[in-house]
């Protein structure tokens, strides 16, 4: 049996934005990335459902490699700040009552607060994972 039906959680993942193009730009995104890229996996290996936004991956790229998106979900472009759109919520239709969900990404000022604040508005129970998190500046 897989150990997160047998012990009966009820948890999503969700990746904001960890993308290319931020690589240069976020504080200490090696850390994020790596911190990011073993939830995944925990994930993965608990049966848990994940999901990866794009923001705008046109122009910013994909989900860097690292993390592997292979047996998410979903992974969704977006170009609004929240991950919370009609793509998101149909993947979530399933969840059972009492679910939560695991938050990490960038950039934790923007994208990271307003999929959180949608989500705690719409009465979802949301923690975020602090060290797959940051932005540009580490104050935000």
């Amino acid at each position: 049996q897989v150990l997160s039906r047998k012990m009966g959680v009820k948890a999503m993942i969700l990746i904001c934005d960890l993308q290319e193009r931020f690589a240069k730009a976020i504080n200490s995104f090696d850390l994020v990335v790596k911190a990011a890229a073993r939830m995944v996996e925990i994930a993965y290996l608990l049966d848990l459902p994940v999901i990866f936004s794009e923001q705008y991956p046109q122009g910013l790229g994909k989900t860097v490699p690292e993390i592997d998106t292979s047996k998410a979900r979903g992974v969704f472009s977006k170009t609004n700040f929240s991950m919370i759109d009609v793509n998101m919520t149909e993947c979530v239709d399933d969840l059972e009552e009492g679910a939560f969900f695991v938050l990490a990404g960038v950039e934790t000022h923007v994208c990271v607060m307003q999929t959180a604040l949608d989500m705690l508005k719409g009465g979802a129970k949301v923690y975020i994972l602090v060290d797959a998190t940051s932005s540009r500046r580490v104050g935000d």
